[in-house]
């Protein structure tokens, strides 16, 4: 994000803003926007340096809240979006559908053990994204402690720590819970910290373990599969849509947001290859790309996807022509076609990582190697891909030896 424009930038950006938006919103909601972007040309011209003007500062004046962090509530998050475009726009970068705030950092008595654990992550080379949550849920536990009185870690009791797990709103998922859980035990546990506690942590979080022959019984066999993408109407712009996208799901193992962020300049033609960015590992991959592949894709470019400035593959049908969010994992749409296809789905998920789950069941059935696997999806360790695979229980054996003979 920009942090300061001059003057004249502050008008160019505002100008390209409104004709950016004004044939894509409705005029009650480009009113709103217009309505800040005066107020920055306002900010701008009685700023004492014309030259240097302090983009932070504004957002925190709109949105009133730390600059891009969440505003409380839906009005001034409205008004930081209208700034939020704008950085957009400077660069000549499409307006986001939806952008990530950055979390406030925690600035209580225990900072300095909030910094300490933070680095350890970091220094454990862990996910930019996996960073930001914990930081968030390390942040909310700390400020619990600190209402709760306590003035040093070494203070927290077992009942503490069960009074800030029952705290958390009743109406959250328990998958959410257990990821609050464990980040406390991960927090207090963490070597750097020197910590202990005269009760055993994991005892104590028990209840909060996730079972996970619960959550991976996700595979389906070949033949379903197929009955399921057989179901997909072709004719359709979204058939065509979703077919491609399951495509690259079933054959390829990718993850929903590998999909999601997928670029055009990823798909190289000629070479009849996709290499791209993995959105969740940080690596790139390079994939052959499948007669399959290549017509469907061709087809949902040629016939349906929207003729925009946007470099992702898939783009929303209708207007603002935007990228898929975060909050788009197509699982109603997938599972229509399950539904149609008549697979039986009762106790599995039956979205697009569903077929990701298959892919791996599947190759192991075929005596694939379990660190070949592991590459095919794009883990970091075979130890993730065993958690694909626990079904298969006389090949998960030889998955465990096959994987500590290989040290991983």
């Amino acid at each position: 994000m920009v942090n300061s424009l001059s003057l004249q930038e502050v008008y160019d950006v505002v100008e390209k803003a409104k004709q950016h938006f004004e044939p894509i919103l409705s005029s009650k909601t480009f009113g709103y926007y217009t309505g800040v972007w005066n107020k920055l040309i306002t900010y701008a011209e009685t700023s004492a340096d014309s030259s240097n003007v302090d983009l932070c500062s504004f957002y925190e004046k709109v949105a009133h809240t730390p600059a891009y962090t969440k505003p409380s509530t839906k009005w001034w998050m409205m008004q930081a979006r209208a700034v939020f475009v704008l950085g957009d726009l400077i660069i000549s970068a499409a307006p986001k559908r939806e952008y990530t705030y950055n979390q406030a950092s925690y600035a209580g008595i225990f900072t300095n053990e909030f910094n300490k654990y933070i680095a350890y992550r970091i220094d454990e080379g862990k996910a930019s994204e996996t960073i930001r949550k914990e930081k968030l849920e390390v942040a909310n536990l700390l400020t619990a402690l600190e209402d709760y009185g306590i003035t040093s870690l070494q203070e927290v009791t077992a009942d503490h720590l069960l009074c800030y797990i029952a705290s958390i709103n009743p109406n959250y998922s328990d998958a959410w819970k257990r990821s609050r859980a464990y980040t406390a035990r991960r927090f207090l546990c963490c070597p750097k910290l020197n910590l202990s506690f005269s009760y055993d942590i994991d005892t104590l979080l028990l209840g909060y373990r996730h079972n996970k022959k619960q959550r991976l019984e996700s595979f389906y066999t070949t033949a379903e599969i197929k009955a399921v993408m057989n179901a997909v109407d072709r004719d359709t712009p979204w058939g065509k849509t979703i077919y491609a996208m399951m495509l690259l799901a079933c054959i390829y193992g990718l993850r929903v947001s590998d999909i999601r962020e997928l670029q055009l300049e990823s798909i190289h033609w000629k070479e009849q290859t996709i290499r791209l960015y993995q959105y969740k590992t940080k690596r790139f991959v390079e994939l052959p790309l499948t007669e399959e592949t290549t017509l469907a894709l061709l087809d949902y470019i040629k016939n349906v996807r929207p003729n925009c400035t946007d470099t992702h593959v898939f783009i929303r049908h209708t207007r603002p022509y935007m990228p898929y969010s975060k909050k788009d994992n197509f699982g109603s749409k997938v599972s229509y076609y399950f539904k149609k296809a008549g697979v039986n789905t009762e106790g599995k998920h039956h979205g697009l990582h569903s077929m990701r789950h298959s892919l791996a069941t599947n190759l192991l059935g075929e005596n694939t190697a379990i660190n070949e696997i592991a590459s095919i999806l794009g883990h970091s360790s075979a130890k993730s891909t065993k958690r694909y695979i626990w079904s298969d229980i006389k090949h998960l054996k030889l998955c465990a030896l096959e994987v500590i003979s290989n040290g991983n």
